[in-house]
């Protein structure tokens, strides 16, 4: 792999987990066990926990379906900022 595209690779992978925390922090803030976002995306809960650890990659049609779950757009999954959040809060 070139010097380039190990980089954007890396990135790739960078984005994927910000992308899995953000998805466990909304989560917990709307008070959503792991068992239910695994029942509610039909998958068992050792899967759900390989996304929010960012073991996989979330395709598209995942995030689609997560972000239902969460009530919040596509975007704020992958733009989520809680220091955002509690700083718009004071």
């Amino acid at each position: 792999m070139k010097k380039k595209e190990n980089n954007q690779h890396l990135n790739d992978i960078d984005a994927n987990h910000k992308i899995c925390n953000n998805i466990k922090k909304i989560r917990e803030l709307r008070n959503i066990n792991v068992k239910e976002m695994a029942f509610q995306l039909c998958i068992s809960i050792r899967a759900y926990n390989y996304i929010e650890s960012g073991q996989v990659t979330i395709n598209i049609n995942r995030l689609f379906e997560i972000s239902t779950i969460l009530k919040v757009s596509v975007e704020e999954l992958i733009n989520f900022d809680v220091e955002n959040i509690l700083n718009q809060k004071k």
